[in-house]
């Protein structure tokens, strides 16, 4: 894995929560992270995702 594609990956997380953070709903958030998931073609579980935005 490039340099690059580890530190983008560090940040997603954090993208994801504020993005989440703004939508408030969770049909919404679950929408939007399949999209952006489906769109960056990473394989990242949801489960993994929630996880770090609840930290």
């Amino acid at each position: 894995m490039s340099t690059v594609m580890q530190g983008f990956c560090a940040i997603l997380p954090v993208f994801l929560a504020q993005v989440a953070r703004v939508a408030r709903s969770k049909l919404r958030q679950r929408h939007l992270m399949a999209l952006i998931q489906q769109a960056l073609n990473i394989e990242l579980p949801m489960a993994e995702v929630y996880r770090r935005i609840s930290l």
